[in-house]
């Protein structure tokens, strides 16, 4: 069991030096492999699913973030992002029902709280006003930026 440990860890730390890169494709690639040693590694799958978000994958991101929320229901990014992901794939009921568990879990995170917001009150989906290119994605120790421009003139 340690020996699988420490070959995890290892392996998600290089898909982490991967996204870093913009190398999403193989990050992706390495930690499908990760979450295939160990299926109840809940980092593996939060990670798995944000580089899914990222590749424009809604329907793989989906997938391993509700199964890192079963491992790990705690993860308030999770939730955020597994909602930005079901509101690109236009299910809006199942994305506010994810944006409202990230509030409750971390009611300071201010992207959740808009992106609840826009999910409630606004007909334009939430990842076409968040950003221009998807939806933004979190991880521990990273935030994707879209745009450094700012909106107000």
């Amino acid at each position: 069991m340690a020996g699988k440990n420490i070959l995890t860890q290892s392996e998600k730390k290089n898909a982490m030096e991967l996204v870093q890169s913009g190398r999403f494709p193989e990050a992706k690639k390495l930690l499908e492999e990760v979450c295939g040693i160990d299926r109840a590694d809940a980092e593996a799958w939060f990670m798995l699913g944000i580089v899914c978000g990222r590749l424009d994958d809604t329907v793989g991101a989906i997938a391993s973030l509700r199964q890192a929320i079963i491992l790990n229901p705690d993860n308030a990014l999770a939730h955020y992002n597994l909602g930005m992901a079901l509101h690109a794939r236009k299910q809006p009921d199942e994305a506010i029902q994810a944006f409202q568990e990230a509030v409750r879990l971390a009611p300071l995170q201010l992207q959740a709280r808009i992106a609840l917001s826009d999910a409630l009150f606004s007909p334009l989906p939430v990842t076409r006003r968040c950003s221009r290119s998807g939806p933004i994605m979190l991880m521990p120790s990273i935030t994707w930026v879209t745009s450094t421009k700012s909106r107000a003139r």
